[in-house]
């Protein structure tokens, strides 16, 4: 049995013959990190796991807290995967409700009136960290 250390992802390569082990070590040793500072080790994990195969495909690594372009830059206020094929890419889910919730709670043309007034000044912050 081969052991990979990475966490969501689907293992490049994968042989579906051979089993494969994924251990979630990072995750659970916080060590005082904060949820988004382990969620940066564990994807940094898995993007080391995924190029040490010599996979150079393109990578897209997702944020902590369901990866929310209003909170970006409070959650990741630098940007974090070390890649030396440099094919990565973060990505944000923007929810165009007015709270954010992806709720919905009026019709989606009242909530994106609403947020339409605030969006712009919750998601600063995200384009200028995805360089």
């Amino acid at each position: 049995m081969r052991s990979v250390n990475a966490i969501g992802v689907q293992v490049s390569g994968h042989d579906p013959n051979v089993d494969i082990t994924i251990y979630l070590d990072d995750v659970t040793q916080g060590g005082g990190a904060s949820p988004a500072q382990v969620w940066e080790r564990a994807s940094q994990a898995s993007v080391d796991a995924i190029r040490a195969r010599g996979d150079d495909t393109l990578i897209m690594v997702p944020g902590y807290d369901y990866s929310k372009v209003q909170r970006w830059a409070a959650r990741h206020p630098e940007p974090w995967i070390v890649d030396p094929a440099n094919r990565i890419r973060y990505e944000a889910h923007h929810s165009w409700d007015s709270d954010t919730s992806s709720q919905y709670a009026r019709r989606y043309d009242q909530e994106v009136g609403l947020s339409a007034n605030t969006s712009k000044f919750r998601a600063r912050g995200y384009g200028s960290k995805c360089r």
